[in-house]
Order: C-alpha cells, then structure tokens, then sequence
C-alpha cells in the first residue's frame, strides 16, 4: 500500500482555489492524481472558469536554488501545453499561513485575470 505524498504547495494552491469557488470566482477545479493523465502532461490542476473554458496549471515550491524563470523554461521544455506555472514560498508557512495563502491567491488571480483578459 502506498503512503498519500504530502506537497504543501499544491495544498495551499488547492485551498485557494476552494476559496475561489465558493465566492463564485470561478466555477471549479480538477487537481491531478500522481501519475494520472493530468500529471503526464504537465499540470497538477485544471482551473474551469465561470465561462467553462479550462486554464491548466502547475504547482512548484518556490527554490532557493533555482530562479522561477529557470523552473519555468524547463516545465515549458518538457510540458509546452501547460503555460501557466506558479512557484509558492512555503519559507513563511509555520508563522504566518495567512500570508503565503494571500501571496498564493494573488497569484492565481493573476492568471485568471491575464486568461480572462484575453478572451474578451
């Protein structure tokens, strides 16, 4: 039997988007399994806006060794589907939770706004 991995950062980005759900920001999300079709490709979570289309993103926990720049040419290099990439700091996550949540937040927001944007 295998034991449930533990990834903060997609934990965090998954209350965010529960957040967002339920004050009808968007309209729901899928998040990957480990080794499911969704993972395969690139994307650890498949946001769906209010107007159904669906924004592919993954999750990374921000490095210390690698810039977020780095982080993405090289998921763009293997996953070139899965454009949207955020990298959440966890450093904080034990003193202030309610900080890396908003910074987290403010991060998904931002690419719905940049995905909503361009649709219209």
């Amino acid at each position: 039997m295998s034991k449930k991995q533990v990834n903060l950062a997609e934990d965090i980005v998954e209350n965010v988007l529960n957040k967002l759900k339920e004050e009808k920001k968007i309209f729901g999300f899928l998040k990957n399994r480990h080794c499911d079709r969704i993972d395969e490709e690139g994307a650890d979570f498949i946001i769906v806006l209010n107007n159904k289309f669906w924004v592919p993103l993954q999750v990374k926990t921000e490095s210390f060794s690698e810039s977020y720049e780095k982080q993405y040419a090289e998921h763009i290099r293997k996953h070139p589907f899965v454009k949207f990439l955020i990298a959440v700091s966890i450093r904080h996550f034990e003193k202030q939770p309610e900080r890396v949540y908003a910074l987290a937040r403010k991060q998904v927001e931002g690419i719905l706004y940049e995905v909503t944007s361009a649709l219209k």
